[in-house]
């Protein structure tokens, strides 16, 4: 589907990640009619309701489109079929129904399951509204909620709405892997992503998380907390893998960070992934604009013989651009990176209990490119073998130059590294300690 003549292009079609349906051929359903008879009136489940418009147009017709029209409807674990395509009413408010602490909207792509193929699930005459906002804050709650989980499928377009968040856990979509009905594992591939907002995001989450996809286009992404296009995979869900089990040809464009954690990250954990391509990057009062962290793994991870991953060197970070501000999502550990003029702007603890409100530590962050020697020395990572030796450097297609930073105080870096200063000297400010890692302290160092 995807030329590798264009793979490296600035202008991408969509056709080249989703093919359209020719809805005019197309069943349509309304919920809201006999003999589905959804209410979308009141605080009551219409998930059977929606779910048995799914199933009919499934086995009836091969396919055809469910409509929700404009009302509040509450919904949990909507399992889709090959062919069906969720148009949902800009007017229409959907509800999560929580489900042992868990609450998920729609399911693409079922364990043991066939593949899932041509599915939508947009928004009909423009956004419509994810309401997660009634799921109650606790310290330390596991409570969660997403719209949408992508495993078994290909072929497929999810567009066009706003999510209303409370800092709950999980990103609004998630995608993974899954073994099909064949006992292989299977990943989504071949989709779209687009005009997507969400807001009040728990730092450690935000609106996309990718572990395992390939040939995706994500653009017009918004995220207020958390990360916007978080690529992010601790997949260990089957021991032998295999190399076509990663992200590969995942394409991100106009993506943007507000009051957050960032709007891109890239942490491989143990897996070696493929090309990435990320352009027009735009952070404004967030921890960073870009994270680019190395590769690396637990000592359950060694003993069951997995090394640190990476990305490919082949990948593209580019047209970023950070605006600072004063009250970001900021985790702990990083506030060391905090020049001492600034230490008495660190703010509360945040709701998740994961970050404290805090000034933009610096453009980028990219620690992969880095690592540290045995005689206690840092070097560039520069070479092709740098790449193969599994301890989870790499360095992509990503310079300062790419970088645009504004409203930064002079001597903040553009690009944290590990060769960054963590300002050890400065007279404690604010209600934190400041942690120094042990074998860093008295250097100019951070790691």
């Amino acid at each position: 589907m995807y030329s590798c003549v264009d793979l490296f292009s600035q202008d991408l079609e969509a056709s080249d990640f989703y093919v359209e349906a020719n809805n005019s051929f197309l069943e349509t359903v309304d919920v809201t009619k006999s003999p589905f008879n959804a209410k979308g009136s009141d605080k009551k489940d219409d998930s059977a309701a929606v779910q048995k418009a799914i199933d009919f147009l499934s086995n009836k017709h091969g396919g055809g489109i469910v409509r929700i029209p404009e009302g509040d409807f509450y919904l949990s674990n909507l399992n889709l079929a090959s062919n069906i395509h969720i148009q949902i009413d800009s007017k229409a408010i959907l509800f999560p129904i929580l489900i042992k602490d868990r609450a998920l909207l729609f399911n693409l792509g079922n364990k043991k399951q066939a593949l899932i193929k041509n599915v939508s699930i947009v928004g009909d005459g423009g956004r419509f509204t994810v309401d997660f906002r009634g799921i109650a804050k606790q310290p330390n709650s596991e409570l969660g909620a997403r719209v949408a989980i992508c495993n078994n499928i290909k072929n497929f377009r999810i567009a066009d709405f706003l999510v209303l968040e409370n800092e709950t856990k999980f990103p609004a979509i998630n995608f993974g892997a899954v073994l099909d009905d064949r006992d292989n594992v299977v990943i989504p591939t071949n989709g779209l992503v687009e005009n997507i907002e969400v807001k009040n995001a728990h730092y450690g989450y935000g609106v996309v998380q990718v572990q395992l996809a390939e040939n995706i286009l994500f653009r017009n992404l918004i995220g207020e907390g958390g990360v916007t296009l978080r690529l992010e995979s601790g997949f260990r869900g089957f021991k032998n893998l295999g190399a076509h089990v990663r992200m590969d040809k995942i394409f991100g464009r106009n993506i943007s960070c507000i009051k957050g954690q960032s709007a891109l990250q890239l942490s491989p954990h143990t897996l070696n992934h493929g090309i990435v391509d990320v352009r027009g990057v735009t952070a404004v009062n967030c921890e960073y604009g870009v994270k680019i962290d190395k590769g690396f793994t637990t000592k359950k991870d060694i003993k069951n013989g997995y090394k640190a991953g990476t990305f490919d060197s082949k990948s593209i970070v580019k047209d970023v651009e950070a605006i600072y501000g004063e009250t970001a999502q900021v985790r702990k550990i990083f506030l060391r990176f905090l020049p001492c003029e600034l230490r008495d702007k660190i703010g509360g603890m945040s709701s998740g209990l994961k970050s404290i409100t805090a000034p933009s530590l610096a453009a980028a962050h990219n620690f992969a490119a880095y690592k540290l020697l045995d005689n206690n020395m840092l070097v560039y990572t520069n070479t092709p073998e740098d790449f193969k030796n599994g301890d989870g450097h790499y360095k992509i297609n990503f310079t300062d130059k790419e970088v645009v930073s504004r409203g930064f105080r002079k001597g903040m870096p553009k690009v944290l590294t590990m060769e960054t200063d963590d300002y050890e000297n400065c007279k404690e400010a604010g209600p934190y300690k400041i942690y120094i890692p042990k074998n860093v302290q008295g250097t100019l160092r951070s790691y």
